[in-house]
């Protein structure tokens, strides 16, 4: 049976969606299942909490994600496509797992770097290129979403800033491990080709082919979630990591011929600190031995 438009959405922004529905239907989907396996993280976080307002917080944050969800839901619907997820997609999945492999350690710190800033820098930066070519409501609810995840970036970095303060070089070394756990798997997400098969997301085919009849591309927005995951790391939260490396830009030149990714890979972008050594190989340990007291989320943003 045929989708029904919803009553909600206007005649106007209706037929101008008519077309790409299917495309936005698969964007919708990928932000959906994002959106709940942060909520799933959260909950996580909230069952390795000890103090009350770290639970609520972490609770909190969950219910927050599930919310989102719950719009980018009802924006299919304005437009007559139902949004699916699955979480259990290979990528997410993966995702899901390295986020859990901290909650295993009781690492509290890394549960933040993995949720609070990798994560949520790319869907700060995803959802706000959406957000200025979707038309109407859509491109609205996109936005809106954007800035509040933003300010789930904004509650770790004090949080961050004390940590790296008390032992650099450990905390370096966990956001490498990390960021090859984490972001290589999402520059595979936003890669030029699925080598490795079917997101299990989309609902046909891949959609990103299709991206640029609604003013989108994966690369765009692959380069644009590793600019703010790295201004995020560096510029706005005034940690200055000696421990990127050149070769992390390589994930958002993956595309490029191998000539090209050799040359970016051997030249440091304005945006990256020069590097003087790799991170030594340390284990991480559990992050609550040496975390500040539980402060409210005022305070935080403070």
């Amino acid at each position: 049976m045929e989708p029904l438009i919803d009553v909600n959405c206007s005649a106007m922004e209706c037929t101008s969606l008519s077309g790409s529905a299917p495309i936005w239907q698969d964007i919708l989907a990928q932000a959906m299942t994002g959106e709940l396996l942060a909520a799933m993280n959260y909950t996580s976080l909230s069952e390795m909490c000890e103090e009350p307002a770290e639970i609520t917080d972490a609770l909190e944050h969950a219910q927050g994600e599930q919310g989102h969800a719950a719009a980018f839901a009802a924006e299919g619907r304005k437009i007559g496509v139902d949004v699916t997820n699955n979480v259990d997609a290979k990528h997410w999945k993966r995702l899901r797992d390295a986020f859990l492999r901290c909650i295993t350690e009781r690492d509290f710190i890394g549960c933040l770097i993995v949720q609070e800033i990798m994560l949520e820098s790319f869907a700060v930066a995803s959802y706000s290129r959406v957000g200025k070519v979707a038309p109407g409501s859509l491109g609205q609810t996109f936005a809106r979403i954007a800035a509040e995840e933003e300010d789930h970036v904004e509650h770790a970095m004090s949080i961050l800033r004390a940590e790296r303060a008390r032992d650099a070089q450990r905390f370096d070394d966990k956001v490498y491990r990390l960021h090859r756990d984490v972001m290589t798997t999402l520059a595979q997400m936003l890669a030029k080709e699925c080598k490795d098969g079917h997101c299990e997301v989309c609902h046909a085919s891949c959609v990103k082919p299709s991206l640029f009849e609604v003013s989108l591309s994966a690369a765009e927005l692959r380069g644009a979630s590793l600019q703010q995951y790295l201004k995020t790391l560096t510029t706005r939260s005034r940690i200055s990591f000696h421990g990127f490396r050149p070769e992390w830009y390589a994930m958002s030149t993956s595309d490029r011929s191998p000539a090209r990714r050799r040359a970016a890979s051997t030249s440091t972008p304005s945006f990256l600190p020069t590097v003087s050594k790799p991170p030594s190989s340390t284990k991480t340990s559990p992050a609550f031995e040496r975390r500040r007291p539980a402060r409210s989320r005022q305070e935080r943003r403070s």
